[in-house]
C-alpha cells in the first residue's frame, strides 16, 4: 500500500489536495495506518489519473464525483453542461482582455478612460484572481452555476454598492478584533449577520446551508483562515466560524 505522501509524490497531487478529496468523498483511502496515516491501494492511482484527466477537461469535483461513481450518471449530458460553462468562462476571459488593453492603452496615454471604465477593469481584476486562487475550491463546493452565478452579481456591482460591502467587511473585521478581547453572545449574533448581509451583497441567493458550507472552508483551508486573521487578529476566522456555525444552526 501507498501512504499519501507516497501517492502525493508519485502523482505530483498535494498531500492537501488528497486530504480534501477525501473529506469530499471523491477518493478515499483504503485503509489508516496504526499511526492514523491515510493508506491508498496501488490501484487507486488509476482513479487519481482519471480525476486529474478530468479536471484536465475542465470538469467540477462534484461532477467527477458522479462520472466516477454513479452508474446512471448521464456523461453526454454533463459533457454539454461543461461545454456552455467553457463557452460562458471564454465570453468572461475575452471581456477580461479586451479590458486589459484599453488599460494598458490608458496608462500608455493613447485613451482616456472614464470612472466607470476604470471600475469595469478592476472588477474584472478582481475576478480572474479569485478564479486563480480559489477557483477549484469555491466550484468544488457550490458548482460552476452558483460561482458564475456570484460573478454576474459582482460584475454589476456599481462603485457605491462596492464601496458599502467594503465598509461592511472593515466592520466586520472590527467586531471580530473586539471579540477576541471580550467574547459577548450577541455580538456573535450581531457578526453572523454582518457576515450575512456582506455576503448577499456577491451571493445571487442567500441559504444558510450555503452559508455554513462557506465558514467550513475559512476553517478547512489555510488561505481563507490567514485572510482573516491578518486582518482582525489571530483567531478571529475561528470565532468567525463559530458565529456562523450557531447562526445557521438556529
Amino acid at each position: 500500500m501507498l501512504s499519501i505522501t507516497a501517492l502525493a509524490s508519485m502523482s505530483g497531487v498535494s498531500t492537501r489536495t488528497l486530504r480534501h478529496y477525501d473529506a469530499i468523498g471523491l477518493l478515499q483511502p483504503a485503509a489508516y495506518s496504526d499511526a492514523g496515516y491515510r493508506m491508498y491501494e496501488e490501484s487507486q492511482t488509476l482513479v487519481l489519473q482519471q480525476i486529474m484527466l478530468y479536471k484536465q477537461m475542465g470538469l467540477s469535483l462534484p461532477a467527477i464525483q458522479e462520472l466516477l461513481y454513479n452508474p446512471s450518471f448521464d456523461v453526454q449530458e454533463a459533457l454539454a453542461q461543461h461545454l456552455k460553462q467553457l463557452q460562458q468562462q471564454q465570453q468572461i476571459l475575452a471581456q477580461q482582455m479586451e479590458t486589459l488593453q484599453r488599460t494598458l492603452r490608458y496608462v500608455k496615454g493613447e485613451i482616456t478612460m472614464t470612472t466607470n471604465e476604470q471600475f469595469e477593469g478592476f472588477k474584472q481584476q478582481k475576478v480572474a484572481e479569485n478564479e486563480a486562487l480559489y477557483g477549484e475550491e469555491i466550484r468544488g463546493k457550490y458548482g460552476e452555476q452558483s460561482v458564475m452565478s456570484a460573478y454576474g452579481q459582482f460584475k454589476q456591482m456599481t462603485p457605491e454598492q462596492y464601496e458599502g460591502a467594503t465598509q461592511l467587511e472593515n466592520q466586520l473585521f472590527a467586531l471580530l478584533a473586539d471579540m477576541l478581547v471580550h467574547e459577548e453572545e450577541e455580538t456573535m449574533l450581531e457578526i453572523a449577520e454582518l457576515h450575512k448581509r456582506w455576503l448577499s451583497m456577491y451571493w445571487p441567493k442567500y441559504t444558510k446551508q450555503a452559508h455554513r458550507g462557506l465558514s467550513e472552508m475559512y476553517i478547512a483551508d489555510e488561505r481563507f483562515t490567514q485572510y482573516y486573521d491578518k486582518r482582525a487578529g489571530e483567531g478571529a476566522t475561528q470565532l468567525l466560524y463559530k458565529a456562523i456555525q450557531q447562526y445557521t444552526n438556529t
